[in-house]
């Protein structure tokens, strides 16, 4: 028996031939015997597609929806959806298909309970979300959703081997089934019926080419927007040609909430942390109803990603993970002259309720993000060539530091020598929650996604790692080094290297290698909170591991446009201002007079070193001297 498909094209063009009574506004085609559901949504799928540009929709499509609004208007006229009466024809062949699904499925009942498999039947009900439009009954304040019918018909197949999935893009986590303790049901109260938690598990990189990293797989093969279109969502991976030389301008629109973005166009805050986002791991911290809207909103419109929403319908984790296509698209956007990148950062910091790290990692990671940026040049839309996207070590490092005359500094001499065709390929930070992802192996998979590490939380000696390719394009694990980072926003690191610190970033000590090897490697210490600039090169007589590995330790001093490029006279304030934005303590201590924040700093003693939290206590008539 052949089924009848549905498509939205003229009719005319072959109703004489299948000699049907169809409507005008649409035709059929026969499902031929290899067919599948697969194929045919394929088909259909590709039939809507045809003709379709970046500007526009096609005309098979849009003639499509025309006779689907034509059909939905006429019916509209006809009767009323609420007290209208079915047409007898229609409503007996509704009531046969149903009890015969019913029968079909009763008949399959124990088999599927004994082989313990998924439902029969799965109904889906896409953008579900208007479904819950509340509709008035007339002469009553009552109202009514399609929705709450929908469910107490489908309540009544309970018993049958049926699951219903209503799927929605909007970032309410709680417009179909409130949390129990706002659903006013007796049922959920009194425990006879339990709600079924949200499902957000969709998974990534489904058509993400596998790379073997046995020496074949090459740098400039993997930097292309073929290859990282296919990593994370597939949305991106399975346009044709003509869309794949659109993709940076599709995943810049994505990010942008739907809204084509032209060069130099005024952002909103949301747009600008969805950029930030795709280039650091930003966390939300959501604690209230507002927070968590905000939280939201980026889920629903900017493409963040939903991990886990718990069974309350209360809470939820959110990430916006590697997509190495949208990191570029959020790069092609930063790299406007009216994107102000430290400026941004700070008003996310104050604006949301986001993680503000404890050391100050974000403005660690965002000073290597610019330095990467300016070294690998402005981004280019169309056909972008491959070394637009890895830069060579020594480049990277000018572009990061302003580098003094002094001879302490001999970064121009046997560090360039070392990595002259050293090779760094990050666009974006990923934080890892184990301390053994920080592995050369591990790094190496990452690097083919263009991702930095932020560490675990408490990782030993290190906060930051930057993979590196140390010879040539040839991706191989003996062929992976990396360059470590430790930030430190205490006043007490000063100009003076601390090389205690650097022992601690002893490669084997961190993780970063497990056998011994002659990779070489770089250390570098972000003094952020210095008052005098400082940049040296650090020698350290010997290692916490006790192993023999080559190293080139670099103290860095001071957030100051004499020691970082990416800091300039005009933007310091700003940086100054990141700085003590990142000592999340602080904003207990703010926003209120004088006399109410001493009094406030009394109450916490000895939680600082301000004199206000110790004097009450401390009698400083008989000093003595400080350790």
């Amino acid at each position: 028996m052949t089924t009848d498909v549905l498509l939205g094209i003229p009719y005319e063009a072959k109703a004489a031939k299948n000699g049907r009574d169809r409507s005008p506004e649409v035709i059929v085609f026969d499902r031929q015997p290899e067919d599948t559901y697969e194929t045919i949504a394929a088909k259909f799928r590709e039939h809507m597609s045809d003709g379709m540009t970046f500007k526009s929709h096609g005309k098979k499509r849009d003639f499509f929806y025309k006779a689907v609004i034509d059909r939905a208007n006429k019916l509209m006229q006809s009767d009323s959806p609420i007290s209208g009466n079915i047409q007898e024809e229609s409503f007996e062949k509704l009531v046969a298909a149903i009890n015969g699904g019913e029968s079909s499925v009763s008949m399959a009942q124990d088999d599927l309970i004994k082989q313990d498999q998924g439902p029969q039947v799965v109904i889906m009900f896409d953008e579900a979300h208007t479904l819950m439009v509340p509709e008035p009954v007339e002469d009553t304040v009552v109202t009514w959703t399609v929705f709450t019918e929908l469910r107490r018909c489908l309540q009544s197949y309970r018993h049958l081997s049926l699951f219903t999935l209503f799927l929605s893009t909007t970032g309410k986590i709680d417009q179909f089934t409130p949390s129990a303790s706002r659903d006013l049901s007796v049922r959920l109260i009194s425990r006879k019926l339990y709600l079924y938690r949200p499902f957000a598990d969709l998974g990534f990189d489904q058509l993400a080419i596998k790379l073997k990293f046995n020496g074949n797989n090459d740098l400039l093969d993997i930097v292309t927007d073929k290859h990282i279109a296919h990593y994370g969502r597939p949305l991106f991976g399975q346009g044709k040609s003509r869309v794949m030389d659109h993709i940076i301008d599709i995943a810049a629109m994505k990010l942008m909430g739907g809204i084509e973005y032209t060069d130099g166009m005024d952002l909103t805050k949301h747009q600008k942390l969805a950029c930030l986002s795709q280039r650091l791991p930003i966390e939300f911290n959501s604690t209230n109803y507002v927070d968590q809207e905000k939280e939201l909103q980026q889920v629903e419109g900017h493409m963040r990603v939903c991990l886990k929403v718990n069974a309350g319908f209360d809470k939820l984790v959110t990430v916006s993970p590697s997509e190495p296509i949208l990191s570029e698209a959020a790069y092609y956007i930063m790299s406007s002259s009216k994107f102000d990148i430290p400026a941004t950062l700070f008003n996310i910091l104050g604006g949301f309720s986001v993680h503000k790290g404890d050391r100050g990692e974000l403005l660690g990671m965002l000073l290597l993000v610019i330095a990467r940026d300016q070294t690998v040049g402005s981004p280019m839309r169309f056909s972008p060539s491959p070394e637009k996207r890895w830069c060579l070590v020594p480049d990277f490092l000018s572009n990061l530091f302003h580098q003094p005359e002094k001879e302490s500094y001999q970064l121009d001499k046997e560090l360039q020598s070392t990595f002259a065709d050293s090779k760094i390929y990050c666009s974006h930070f990923v934080k890892v929650h184990q301390k053994g992802c920080v592995n050369a192996s591990y790094l190496m998979m990452l690097l083919a996604r263009g991702a930095g590490i932020l560490c675990a939380n408490n990782h030993p000696g290190i906060d930051i790692v930057i993979p590196v390719l140390l010879e040539g394009t040839r991706l191989a694990v003996n062929n992976i080094g990396a360059m470590s980072i430790q930030i430190k926003n205490d006043s007490k690191y000063g100009p003076k290297p601390d090389l205690a610190l650097f022992k601690q970033m002893d490669p084997y000590h961190t993780g970063i290698f497990t056998k011994e090897c002659r990779i070489p490697i770089i250390c570098i210490v972000f003094a952020l909170a210095a008052a005098t600039p400082s940049l040296e090169i650090v020698h350290v007589p010997e290692s916490l591991s006790g192993k023999h590995y080559k190293v080139y330790n670099i103290w860095a001093a001071g957030l100051s446009p004499e020691i970082f490029t990416p800091i300039t006279r005009q933007n310091k304030d700003t940086w100054k201002a990141l700085l003590d934005a990142s000592y999340g303590w602080r904003d207990t201590y703010k926003d209120a007079s004088c006399k109410e924040l001493a009094l406030r700093k009394m109450e916490n003693p000895g939680a600082a070193l301000e004199d206000l939290y110790w004097n009450n206590w401390w009698d400083k008539s008989a000093m003595f001297e400080l350790q």
